[in-house]
């Protein structure tokens, strides 16, 4: 029997990403894009010239990525940084689902939606998703969005930011149906 191999840890990301000084905030996703051999997409965010957009990267082996040279997702109107796509399949249809913060407070963040292509072509913002507030007045911000499943019920998990006079952070729940 072969000695057992430690698994790399190591990600390799294509160098074609023009002008990103960062990437962070990766989600991978088991999907195959139409015409690539692929079984892997990775949302990450992209740091661009100083404006957070979300970018994409595909893998067959969770690997070895390769980069679409340009952002998949800019900032929606009102805000200037986004990062935490979720990808999010529903009823046939292709949604990407991230928190965006606002232009006139960085503190301040919502989650918005924006409906994709099966290629992840053509992003088209349907706009805001889930508003800050949603969870009491004195929360910030709402991010991080990740979705599951549990018996025949689709279920949010968001990260909440409350105000700095509250500044504990809290993990929130809510049923999309």
């Amino acid at each position: 029997m072969p000695p057992r191999q430690r698994p790399s840890r190591v990600c390799r990301l294509s160098s074609t990403r023009a002008s990103c000084s960062e990437a962070s905030y990766a989600r991978v996703f088991r999907y195959t894009l139409p015409g690539k051999d692929n079984r892997h997409i990775m949302l990450l965010m992209g740091n661009n010239r100083g404006t957070r957009r979300i970018y994409l990267a595909w893998s067959r082996d969770g690997r070895t990525w390769e980069t679409r040279r340009s952002p998949l997702v800019d900032p929606p109107p009102s805000t200037g940084q986004i990062a935490q796509a979720w990808y999010f399949p529903w009823r046939g249809r292709h949604y990407l689902i991230y928190h965006g913060h606002l232009t006139h407070s960085f503190q301040t963040a919502n989650l918005y939606t924006s409906e994709i292509d099966p290629a992840f072509e053509r992003p088209k913002l349907l706009g805001l998703f889930y508003d800050h507030t949603t969870a009491g007045p004195d929360n910030v911000a709402q991010m991080s969005p990740c979705f599951l499943e549990a018996e025949g019920k689709i279920y949010i998990h968001v990260h909440q930011h409350r105000a700095p006079a509250q500044p504990e952070d809290r993990l929130g729940r809510g049923r999309y149906q």
